[in-house]
C-alpha cells in the first residue's frame, strides 16, 4: 500500500526503527489498516466526505519556529460502499479496538457520551449526510530512534441538523468539558462567534487513554479579512498583520474567498484555566485550497513557500516532506493551509490530498 511506502520515507529521515511497536506505530497500523477497498463509484452507498474524488487519506505538514517533525495522518474508514449509518458503525469498532490495544479505554466513556450526543439513535436519519467520522494521528519521532509522544485525532461530521440545533449540541458538548468558571469564555464564544459561522465538525484529541482537548469547527459565511478577524483576534493573540497577509494574498492571485471557503477551528483544552476572559487555547485558520480553480492549484505551494519565508518560518519542510508524498504518489493536491494561533502565529500546516 501506498501509505505505507509513504510512512517508511518519513521514518527513514528521522533514522527510527520501523520496526517499532510503541504508541506512535500502533496508531499508525491501525490507521492505515481502517480503510478498506471501494467498489466501482456506482456502487458507492455515500459521498466521499475527506476529499471530493474519493481518495481516503490527508496528509499534512506542520510547520513552526519550535516544532519538531511529526508523522501526520488521517483517514476516511471503511469504504464508500458502507452507508453513512454503516461507516459511523464500522469506525466506532475500530476506534474501540485501538483503545483496546493502547490500554486507553479511559477514553471510551467521554467519546461515547460524545458520540451518543451528535449521531442520532435512528441512523437511518444519516442518509442524507456529507460523511460520518475521520480518525487521525500526530507522531513526534524521538532521538533514541523510537516514535515517542502520540495523539489520537477523532473527526464527527457536525454538518446536519438546522442552525440552532448544531449550536445547541455544540454549547452543550462543550459546556460539559469546562470548569463552571469558564461559562463567561463559553458564552462570550457563542454569542461573538454564532454571528459569522455555523458549526461543521468536532475533532476529539486523545492521548494516554485521556481525551485532552475538544475542538469545535465553524464553518464561516462570508470569510472577508473583517469576518475572519473577528473570529480570531477576539480569542488569541491573533495577528492582524499575517491574516491579513494569508487573505490579501490569496484573494489578490485565486480570486475572492466563497462563503464557507474558511473554516475555523477553536480549541478548548481540558482543565483550561480561564487566565483571559477571551482566550481560548488555540485558534486555527483553514483556508480551503481545493475550492481554486484547477488551473491554478499548482500556483499554491509556490504561494505558501512565500508566506512561510514571510513569516519567518523554514520552508525546507514543506520541501522534504511534498518530496516524500511525490515520490510515493507522483502528484498531490493542496487541500487546506492553517494558521495555528496562541500568543501569536504558533505555526502553519499545509494538508495534501496525495494523487490518485
Amino acid at each position: 500500500m501506498k501509505l505505507k511506502a509513504f510512512i517508511r520515507r518519513r521514518l527513514m529521515r528521522w533514522h527510527v526503527d520501523s520496526s517499532d511497536l510503541g504508541v506512535g506505530a500502533t496508531l499508525i497500523r491501525e490507521l492505515s489498516a481502517s480503510i478498506v477497498p471501494s467498489g466501482h463509484e456506482a456502487t458507492w452507498q455515500r459521498r466521499p466526505s475527506i476529499s471530493f474524488d474519493g481518495t481516503p487519506i490527508i496528509l499534512s505538514q506542520k510547520i513552526g519556529r519550535n516544532i519538531g517533525e511529526a508523522l501526520r495522518v488521517l483517514v476516511e474508514p471503511g469504504s464508500f460502499d458502507m452507508t453513512v449509518a454503516q461507516q459511523i458503525t464500522f469506525s466506532l469498532m475500530r476506534l474501540d479496538r485501538l483503545l483496546g490495544v493502547l490500554g486507553w479505554r479511559t477514553a471510551a466513556a467521554d467519546i461515547n457520551s460524545i458520540a451518543t450526543q451528535v449521531f442520532p439513535s435512528d441512523r437511518a436519519a444519516t442518509s442524507g449526510w456529507w460523511g460520518g467520522i475521520w480518525l487521525g494521528t500526530n507522531v513526534l519521532p524521538s532521538v533514541n530512534g523510537s516514535l515517542s509522544f502520540a495523539e489520537l485525532r477523532l473527526y464527527l461530521n457536525l454538518r446536519h441538523g438546522t442552525t440552532a440545533v448544531r449550536w445547541r449540541t455544540v454549547a452543550t458538548l462543550v459546556s460539559s468539558f469546562l470548569s463552571p468558571s469558564l461559562e463567561p469564555l463559553l458564552d462570550n464564544w457563542l454569542t461573538t462567534v454564532s454571528s459569522h459561522a455555523i458549526p461543521v465538525g468536532l475533532g476529539l484529541v486523545v492521548a494516554d487513554g485521556r481525551v485532552s482537548a475538544i475542538r469545535v469547527y465553524v464553518g464561516v459565511y462570508s470569510p472577508t479579512l473583517e469576518s475572519l478577524s473577528a473570529l480570531s483576534s477576539s480569542f488569541c493573540a491573533a495577528s492582524h498583520r499575517e491574516l491579513a497577509q494569508a487573505h490579501d494574498s490569496f484573494t489578490d492571485r485565486f480570486g475572492a474567498m466563497r462563503p464557507h471557503a474558511a473554516t475555523i477551528g477553536y480549541d478548548f483544552i481540558r482543565d483550561m484555566t480561564p487566565h483571559s476572559p477571551l482566550t481560548i487555547g488555540r485558534v486555527k485558520v483553514d483556508i480551503c485550497c481545493h475550492l481554486v480553480a484547477p488551473e491554478e492549484r499548482l500556483l499554491l505551494a509556490s504561494w505558501i513557500k512565500q508566506l512561510l519565508v514571510a513569516w519567518l518560518f523554514e520552508p525546507s519542510s514543506l520541501e522534504a516532506f511534498l518530496d516524500d508524498v511525490h515520490a510515493v504518489w507522483t502528484s498531490s493536491e493542496i487541500q487546506f493551509l492553517s494558521l495555528g494561533f496562541t500568543s501569536s502565529l504558533d505555526h502553519v500546516t499545509v494538508y495534501v490530498k496525495p494523487g490518485a
